[in-house]
C-alpha cells in the first residue's frame, strides 16, 4: 500500500476464513494493512540478523484496572509486573516483582499491550524508560489493608535480544 507520494506505508493483509467448500480456506473480503511502523523493525532484523529478532526487557506482565493517578488508598492503572527473569536486561536495571509500570518512553500507558507494543517498536541496542510506581511488600498486602502510597521510580533499560532467541 502507497501514499500518494509513492512511499510504501503498509503490508495488505487478508482475512481468511476455514468455512469455503470442502475445507478450503476463503477470503472473508476483510482486508486491512500492516503498518510500516510494524513492519520496519521486522525488516531491519531479517536484514541484520537473518532471523526475526526482537527485544525483550525480560518481565512477565499484566494489565492492572486501577485509578488514572496514583492517589493513598489506590492502586494505578498501568501494567503489573508479576515476575522478573534474572539478568535479564529489566533485572539489571532493578525493575521488580509487583512494580506498575505507569509511563513508557514519558508516555503513560495503562495495558500491557501499551508496553509490549512499545517495545516490539525498537531494535536491540536501543534504549527505554520505564517508570514504574513502586509500593514495597504489595503482593503481602491483604484485602482488609489500606493500600499505602508508593512512589515513582524511573529506570532506563537498554533493550537486548535473549539469546535463546529463535525463529
Amino acid at each position: 500500500m502507497f501514499n500518494t507520494r509513492g512511499e510504501l506505508i503498509g503490508i495488505p493483509s487478508l482475512k481468511f476464513s476455514s468455512s469455503g467448500s470442502r475445507g478450503v480456506a476463503s477470503i472473508e473480503g476483510i482486508a486491512m494493512a500492516i503498518p510500516m511502523d510494524v513492519v520496519q523493525p521486522v525488516v531491519n532484523s531479517l536484514i541484520q540478523y537473518g532471523k526475526v529478532t526482537r527485544p525483550k526487557l525480560g518481565i512477565s506482565v499484566m494489565t492492572l484496572r486501577g485509578s488514572e493517578e496514583p492517589t493513598d488508598g489506590m492502586l494505578p492503572a498501568g501494567v503489573y509486573v508479576s515476575a522478573v527473569n534474572k539478568g535479564s536486561p529489566a533485572d539489571q536495571a532493578g525493575i521488580r516483582t509487583d512494580d506498575i509500570i505507569i509511563r513508557v518512553d514519558g508516555e503513560r500507558i495503562t495495558l500491557h499491550t501499551d508496553l509490549t507494543n512499545h517495545i516490539a517498536s525498537k531494535q536491540p541496542g536501543q534504549t527505554v524508560t520505564l517508570t514504574v510506581y513502586r509500593i514495597p511488600g504489595l503482593s503481602a498486602l491483604t484485602v482488609q489493608d489500606r493500600i499505602p502510597k508508593g512512589e515513582e521510580l524511573e529506570f532506563v533499560i537498554e533493550l537486548q535480544v535473549p539469546a535463546d532467541t529463535t525463529l
